[in-house]
């Protein structure tokens, strides 16, 4: 799976098996932040499918939000965006 990496974090999700030949997660997946320094899991979130693409960042109005691409052989393309607290 791509990732993204900031100051201090690092997120990264389940792929989807829509790529790499069939690989990766069929049905609900985890995106997950890390804590750069130590490896642990400092949050995750369920979504229905596997990432397609790797994760963006961007700021609206002074909030953070990260936006990336989920799909599987047996769950249609979506975009999912996340803000940040």
């Amino acid at each position: 799976s791509a990732v993204l990496i900031t100051k201090t974090l690092l997120f990264a999700g389940d792929t989807g098996d829509a790529v790499m030949g069939g690989f990766g997660i069929d049905g609900p997946a985890k995106f997950r932040a890390f804590d750069k320094k130590t490896g642990k899991v400092l949050g995750a979130v369920s979504i229905p499918a596997g990432l397609t693409s790797g994760p963006m960042t961007y700021e609206v109005d002074g909030k953070q939000v990260i936006v990336f691409a989920i799909g599987s052989r047996s769950h249609a393309p979506e975009w999912v965006a996340l803000a940040l607290k």
